[in-house]
C-alpha cells in the first residue's frame, strides 16, 4: 500500500511539473509574442515620424511655413526629444521672423544632442536675427568647434564678426 501511494503521488508531482512546465512555456510565448509585437509597434511609429519630419522639410523648402509647422508639431506630440523637430520648428520660427520660439526649440534641440554643430549654428542665427550679437558670435563659435568644416557656421561667424566691429562692441 505504502509503494501504491507512493507511485501515486509521484505521478501527480510529475503531472504538475508538467502543467507549470506548458504554463510557463504559454507564458514565454506571450511574453515574446508581445515583445515583438511592441517591437512592430515601436518600427511603425518611427517610420511614421521620419515620414511625417520629410513632409515637414517638403513644406519647409517649399515656403509652406504653417503646414510645415504642423508637421514638426505633430511628430513631438508623439516624440517630445525628437530632436529634428525642434530643430526644423527653430528654423522655420527664424525664417518667419519669430526668433523668440526659434531660440526656444533650438535651445531644446541642444539640450537633448548637445555636440550636433548644425544646431549651435543654427542657434548662432536666431540670435543673430533678435541683434544679440554676443550669443550669435558664441553659438557660431560652438558649432565650429564641434565641426571644424561646418562652412556656414564659419560664415556666419564672419558676419557677426563685421557687425560687431562695425558696432565698435
Amino acid at each position: 500500500m505504502h509503494r501504491y501511494k507512493t507511485g501515486k503521488l509521484l505521478g501527480l508531482c510529475c503531472a504538475l511539473l508538467l502543467i507549470s512546465g506548458c504554463a510557463t512555456q504559454s507564458t514565454q510565448n506571450r511574453l515574446a509574442q508581445n515583445a515583438l509585437s511592441e517591437s512592430r509597434t515601436q518600427q511603425a511609429t518611427l517610420q511614421d515620424l521620419a515620414r511625417l519630419y520629410q513632409a515637414g522639410r517638403q513644406h519647409q523648402q517649399a515656403g509652406d511655413f504653417p503646414a510645415a509647422i504642423a508637421a514638426y508639431e505633430k511628430i513631438l506630440a508623439i516624440d517630445p526629444a525628437y530632436v529634428e523637430a525642434h530643430n526644423g520648428l527653430g528654423v522655420v520660427h527664424a525664417q518667419m521672423d519669430n526668433p523668440q520660439l526659434a531660440v526656444r526649440h533650438l535651445t531644446t534641440a541642444i539640450e537633448l544632442a548637445p555636440l550636433a554643430s548644425h544646431l549651435h549654428n543654427n542657434l548662432g542665427y536666431a540670435y543673430l536675427l533678435q541683434g544679440n550679437l554676443a550669443d550669435a558670435e558664441r553659438g557660431f563659435q560652438q558649432a565650429l568647434q564641434f565641426d571644424p568644416e561646418n562652412e556656414q557656421a564659419r560664415a556666419n561667424l564672419m558676419t557677426v564678426r563685421q557687425r560687431l566691429r562695425a558696432t565698435g562692441e
